[in-house]
Order: structure tokens, then C-alpha cells, then sequence
């Protein structure tokens, strides 16, 4: 096994590896499997269960009012598109006729 300190441009703690293609330096199975070990306890440790109070049984209402107000909302951009679409497309037919004029005319 070779230390990371003996790798080319290593500036990390020194911890089991091998050399692969003799530019990259790789975790050794066992430092990997330990690398693993201590990510999963810490995802483990941040994770929220159902039993924490957050899962679906006790957030189901929440979870309906943002079914409610996603329609509604929905429906309100809807309306808006409605009213404002044929405005907005002629400021951007004039917009164009302005730039390509003003880039004609520099």
C-alpha cells in the first residue's frame, strides 16, 4: 500500500492507497470501506424518521394546503397569461423593430 503523502500533489492526511496508472492515487478497500462506515453513521444521524414527527402521518395537512394553493396559483398565472398575452406580445414585436432599427442605424 502507498500513502497518500507519497502521491503527486497530495496535500491531504496520509491514509492507505494504491496507485492507479502511476498519476492517481485511489482509496485501499479497507480505507474505502471505512470512508463508507462513517458516512453512512453520519447520514444515519442527520436523517429524520417518521418516528421524529415528519413523516406523512402527522403531514398530510400541510401537504394539502400546497395541493390547494399550487392550483390556485396555477390557475391565477393562467388568467394573468390570458389578459396580458396580447400586450406582451406586441411590446415585443415593437422591442424588436426598435433593436434591430437602432442596430441598423450604429
Amino acid at each position: 500500500a502507498v500513502m497518500v503523502s507519497d502521491c503527486p500533489a497530495s496535500q491531504q492526511t496520509p491514509y492507505a492507497s494504491k496507485v492507479v496508472a502511476q498519476w492517481y492515487c485511489l482509496p485501499d478497500d479497507s480505507a474505502l470501506a471505512m470512508a463508507q462506515v462513517k458516512f453512512d453513521r453520519r447520514i444515519n444521524s442527520l436523517s429524520l424518521g417518521s418516528s421524529d414527527g415528519f413523516g406523512l402521518n402527522h403531514g398530510w395537512p400541510v401537504m394539502l394546503l400546497v395541493v390547494f394553493v399550487a392550483t390556485a396559483l396555477g390557475y391565477l398565472y393562467l388568467f394573468m397569461l390570458r389578459l396580458l398575452a396580447k400586450g406582451l406580445i406586441w411590446v415585443c414585436v415593437l422591442l424588436s423593430i426598435v433593436a434591430l432599427i437602432g442596430a441598423g442605424c450604429y
